[in-house]
C-alpha cells in the first residue's frame, strides 16, 4: 500500500511539473513575442516624427548627412528654404564620426558626432537637449552632451561611462587639438540619437575642416505630413541646378512602406504567439484530463462518501488555475530572462515588457486555467459512485 501511495504521488509531481513547465514554455514564447511586438511598434511610433521631416543634402553622400560624407553644403541654402510656405523650422547640421580608439563602440556607424546650434536645438522639442537626464545642454562650443546609448555601450565592453565634467580629446583636420567637455547625459529612446554626441555647429564642423559657411546636412520640419510631398517638389525646384548640387530626401514614403512591411510582421508575431497560446491552454487541458482520470477512484469514493457534483468540479477547478499560474510565473521568468537576452544580442532595446503585455498574458493564463477546469471537472463530476465501489 505504502509503495502504491509513492508511485502515486511521484507520478501526480511528475505531471503537476510536466504541466507547469509546459505552460511555462508555451508563457515564455508568448511573452518574448509580444514584447517584441510592442517594441517593435513603440519604435516606429518613436521614429514617426520622421514623417514630417524632408533632409537636404550633398548630391555625392551616400548616407545623407553621415560621418561627413560628401560635399559640404553652403550654409545660404538654409536662408533659401526657410522662407518656403509650409516649413516650421530649419535646422543646418555638420556630422562627423568619433574614432573608435577614442570612444568605445561596436555600432557600424561607430559614435556619431552630431554639430548643430545649440539654440536650434533648444526650439526642437523632440531634440536630445530636451531629453537630458543628468546636467544641462551645451551652451559654448567647447561643450558636449552624450547619449545614453554611448555610456551602455562602454559599460558593456569594460569602458568608464561618462559623466558631467569629464572631457574628451579628440584631434581633427590638421592635427588640431580638441578637449570637449561633458556637460549632460540624454535620453530620447532613438537608438540612432542616444548613440550620438551632441555639440556646437562651429567645432564639428572645424573638426572635419569645413568653412564657418559649410553644413553637411539642411533638416527642414513641415507643418503635416500631407505637406511633404509638396515642400519637397518646392525644394527639389529650388535646388535643381545650383552648385554644389544637392539631393531632397523625404522620409514619409519611406516610412509609409516601412509602416506596412510592420505591420504584416506584427500581425505573424501575434499569430504565432496566439498558437503558443493555444498550445498552453491544450497542455492544461490534456495534463487535467489525465489527472482526472486516473483519480476516478478517489472521485467515486468522494461522491459516495456525500460529495456533490458541485464540490468536486470546484476543486479540479482550483487545481487546474494553480496549475496555470505557477506555470505562468514560471514563463514570465523564463521570458524575460530571453528579453534581456535579446536586448544584450541585439544591442537596441528592441523588446518592450509593458504592464498591459503581463495583464494581457496573465488574463489568458486564467482563462485557460478556468476553462481547461471546467471540462475536467465536468468529466470527473460525472463519475459514479458505484463504480469505485465494485472495484474496490
Amino acid at each position: 500500500m505504502v509503495k502504491y501511495a509513492m508511485q502515486n504521488a511521484f507520478r501526480r509531481g511528475a505531471i503537476t511539473l510536466l504541466a507547469i513547465f509546459g505552460v511555462g514554455l508555451a508563457t515564455a514564447l508568448m511573452t518574448v513575442l509580444l514584447s517584441l511586438n510592442t517594441g517593435i511598434g513603440q519604435r516606429f511610433l518613436d521614429t514617426g516624427r520622421l514623417a514630417t521631416e524632408i533632409t537636404l543634402s550633398p548630391a555625392d553622400a551616400p548616407l545623407p548627412g553621415l560621418a561627413g560624407l560628401g560635399s559640404p553644403l553652403p550654409r545660404e541654402y538654409v536662408r533659401k528654404v526657410e522662407s518656403l510656405p509650409h516649413v516650421r523650422s530649419v535646422t543646418p547640421s555638420v556630422t562627423a564620426s568619433f574614432p573608435r580608439d577614442v570612444l568605445k563602440n561596436d555600432s557600424p556607424l561607430g559614435v556619431l558626432f552630431v554639430g548643430v546650434p545649440p539654440d536650434d536645438l533648444l526650439a526642437d522639442p523632440n531634440s536630445p537637449a530636451r531629453r537630458i537626464t543628468s546636467g544641462r545642454a551645451f551652451h559654448t562650443p567647447d561643450e558636449i552632451i552624450v547619449g545614453s546609448r554611448v555610456n551602455d555601450t562602454l559599460s558593456r565592453l569594460g569602458g568608464r561611462p561618462y559623466r558631467a565634467g569629464d572631457v574628451i580629446s579628440l584631434t581633427g583636420v590638421g592635427r588640431k587639438p580638441y578637449a570637449l567637455r561633458v556637460v549632460g547625459l540624454f535620453m530620447t529612446g532613438d537608438s540612432l540619437l542616444d548613440n550620438s554626441v551632441y555639440g556646437h555647429l562651429t567645432t564639428v564642423a572645424a573638426y572635419l575642416g569645413y568653412g564657418e559657411d559649410q553644413v553637411s546636412t539642411i533638416r527642414l520640419e513641415v507643418d503635416s505630413i500631407h505637406d511633404v510631398e509638396g515642400v519637397a517638389a518646392r525644394v527639389r525646384a529650388l535646388f535643381r541646378s545650383t552648385q554644389p548640387p544637392a539631393q531632397v530626401t523625404a522620409a514619409s514614403r519611406f516610412l509609409i512602406e516601412l509602416g506596412r512591411m510592420l505591420d504584416l510582421f506584427d500581425r505573424f508575431l501575434l499569430a504565432t504567439a496566439i498558437v503558443s497560446a493555444v498550445a498552453g491552454a491544450i497542455i492544461i487541458l490534456i495534463i487535467m484530463l489525465m489527472s482526472v482520470t486516473e483519480r476516478r477512484r478517489e472521485f467515486g469514493i468522494l461522491k459516495a462518501a456525500g460529495w456533490s457534483s458541485g464540490n468536486i468540479l470546484f476543486i479540479v477547478l482550483v487545481e487546474s488555475i494553480t496549475l496555470a499560474a505557477f506555470g505562468v510565473n514560471t514563463g514570465f521568468a523564463l521570458g524575460a530572462f530571453a528579453v534581456a537576452a535579446l536586448r544584450q544580442l541585439i544591442g537596441i532595446d528592441l523588446v518592450v515588457i509593458s504592464p498591459a503585455l503581463i495583464a494581457e498574458v496573465g488574463v489568458f493564463a486564467l482563462l485557460a486555467g478556468v476553462l481547461s477546469g471546467l471540462h475536467a471537472g465536468l468529466y470527473a463530476a460525472r463519475v459514479p459512485p458505484i463504480e469505485p465501489l465494485r472495484a474496490a
